[in-house]
């Protein structure tokens, strides 16, 4: 992994190697934000998929690491096809070394690299800045995945510059407030014929065993035990899974990560356990969401992402989507890009049987959306 090329402009594109970490870590600090060691080797070093490091860098002679174009692997289900993606994360470029074209060369090296490899297609959320790089290396657009907010604080997702013309913080919050309250009328309706228990850690194994119930067969990542040992070890969040059960059965779960971030308090539903509506009675998701917006009424702000939890019953617990008001006027979905990797002729685009550009043939959930 450490053979790599040189870019011209004293720039060599390579793969991460082991002495890199450091500069990695400073980089990423100078552009994005805290970062541990820990953080890397659970999300970079400990990823069950691959056995090397999923990250290019660019390297200068003087500066050390200047630009990074990191990776997070997946094992993912499309269709009855199984096959491993590539989730591509946020091209980071020390700004003393910008518009050099150190976004492109980066990620192009990563995608002819992986593109002999066996992953079969990526796929991210970038921002609105970044958005256009990607579209010019091959990306194309899937669809906004709305997100839907129960908001506890209102200033956690609206601020006095994101209300426009008659609105104000003042009316926008009421709305999320009221919103919010229903969930409480909803919680004192539901009466589970079972039991919803609480881990601290998620029972991978319990878990896996649930998530084989799934029907699904949209494009979503394998939930196995090496998935749920993995994914839900972030140092950076805590998780609680909930669990319901019936003489002794486990019917369904959820898994809510909280985290102290910059709008506070965030309490993050990670995804359903069985994926799929049909592979989950509609009474035990009921029961879930009561207990989990009993538990998190700490929070400043609850999120839930995608649509593999029924959008009629989250807004009886007090979640709203954010490409709707009042959310719209401080928050928006996010745009979801895919890659093709494969040289795969009149197959292009398509894994599964699916066409991996069209929005209906996805079930994303957090856990694949970013690493909270």
């Amino acid at each position: 992994m450490g053979d790599g090329q040189s870019g011209g402009d004293d720039y060599t594109i390579r793969f991460f190697e082991p002495a890199d970490r450091d500069g990695f870590l400073e980089l990423y600090r100078s552009v994005m934000g805290p970062a541990t060691e820990a953080w890397f080797r659970w999300k970079y070093e400990e990823n069950p998929y691959v056995a090397h490091v999923p990250v290019v860098v660019a390297v200068d002679e003087r500066d050390g690491v200047v630009a990074a174009r990191p990776q997070v692997p997946f094992r993912m289900q499309a269709g009855e096809r199984r096959t491993l993606a590539l989730r591509f994360g946020d091209t980071i470029v020390h700004e003393d070394h910008r518009r050099r074209g150190l976004f492109t060369r980066t990620t192009a090296f990563a995608m002819d690299y992986y593109g002999g490899q066996p992953p079969r297609f990526a796929f991210n959320f970038p921002n609105s800045l970044s958005e256009p790089g990607y579209r010019t290396v091959g990306g194309e657009f899937v669809q906004e995945l709305v997100t839907h907010y129960r908001v506890h604080d209102p200033e956690s997702v609206l601020d006095a510059g994101s209300i426009p013309g008659s609105d104000s913080i003042a009316q926008a919050g009421s709305r999320l407030i009221s919103a919010a309250r229903a969930a409480e009328r909803a919680l004192r309706r539901v009466d589970p014929d079972g039991s919803v228990v609480r881990y601290e850690e998620p029972p991978a194994e319990r878990l896996a065993e649930l998530a084989a119930r799934s029907t699904e067969r949209r494009v979503h990542a394998v939930r196995d035990e090496a998935f749920f040992r993995w994914r839900f070890a972030n140092p950076r969040w805590s998780y609680d899974t909930y669990i319901l059960e019936r003489d002794g059965e486990a019917l369904a779960a959820v898994i809510a990560g909280t985290a102290t971030t910059e709008r506070g308090t965030v309490t993050n539903l990670m995804e359903p356990v069985p994926l799929g509506r049909d592979a989950r009675p509609t009474d035990a998701t009921r029961a879930l969401l009561a207990a989990v917006v009993e538990d998190v009424s700490d929070s400043d702000l609850v999120a839930v992402a995608g649509g593999t939890i029924d959008p009629s019953l989250l807004r009886r617990f007090g979640f709203l989507p954010d490409d709707g008001r009042p959310l719209s006027l401080g928050a928006s979905p996010s745009r979801q890009i895919t890659y093709d990797l494969a040289n795969a002729g009149e197959q292009a685009w398509r894994v599964g049987g699916l066409d991996i550009r069209r929005p209906e043939n996805w079930a994303l959930t957090f856990s694949e959306h970013d690493s909270r």
